[in-house]
């Protein structure tokens, strides 16, 4: 379910809610997309604490009357930071709705920034020196691509009188091998059985290439938002 998520009446942001729960019902967690307006009041509304989750949780007990927290937590001043965090930001009023716009009563919510030290948006002259210096990067490759050109340009005729040679040798190998086989059959593998590795191959260019140093799993890891949500229902 898609809830939404408001201040005072406008509109800053929706979560699904979505996160796992670790056996307190009452506390749902998820991945918090502010709006625009929202994205303005982040940098006083969301908390870089760490431990905002764990806030959420501590007075949760099962059947035995343990908790979930690790000892270190309870009571220390990462607590304290958020239980004032939450405190100060408490005149944004936020609350949120469900799909149908019904209120959805909380005893407490709060917003986390899981990366409080993103740099700011580049301003115009920062992103023009960016663009040169891509621009100098492309010059340098296509550059450097067609040095490698011209230097396979002038190796073909010695690469080719080599593998005359080689070939010649193998031939006398194979021939010389035959004779001792006494009627057996020779199977022969190419030597080129490996796919061609570098930057410069078109052909499923970084996947899974011995140079590549990357595979489609590592390098399809997903982007998570950058802000959670933390709610405790009524």
């Amino acid at each position: 379910m898609q809830y939404t998520v408001w201040s005072r009446g406008e509109l800053i942001g929706s979560t699904e809610l979505g996160f796992r729960g670790v056996g307190y019902e009452r506390c749902r967690s998820g991945h918090f997309l502010p709006t625009a307006r929202g994205k303005e009041l982040m940098e006083e509304l969301a908390s870089d604490s760490h431990c905002m989750r764990a806030f959420m949780h501590r007075d949760f007990r099962d059947d035995n009357g343990n908790d979930l927290l690790d000892p270190e937590y309870v009571n220390s001043d990462w607590f304290a930071d958020v239980a004032e965090h939450l405190h100060a930001v408490s005149h944004y009023k936020v609350e949120m709705r469900d799909e149908q716009g019904v209120l959805v009563p909380l005893s407490e919510i709060g917003i986390q920034d899981k990366h409080p030290d993103w740099p700011p948006p580049a301003s115009p002259e920062q992103m023009e020196v960016y663009r040169q210096a891509e621009l100098a990067r492309i010059a340098e490759h296509e550059q450097n691509r067609l040095d490698r050109d011209v230097l396979r340009q002038s190796q073909t005729t010695s690469v080719l009188i080599t593998n005359e040679t080689d070939e010649n040798l193998l031939d006398e190998l194979i021939l010389n091998d035959s004779e001792q086989m006494e009627g057996g059959d020779y199977y022969s593998t190419p030597c080129d059985i490996t796919m061609p590795v570098g930057w410069e191959y078109e052909d499923h260019q970084g996947d899974n290439e011995l140079g590549s140093g990357w595979n489609t799993t590592l390098r399809d890891l997903p982007t998570f938002p950058r802000y959670q949500v933390h709610v405790i229902l009524a």
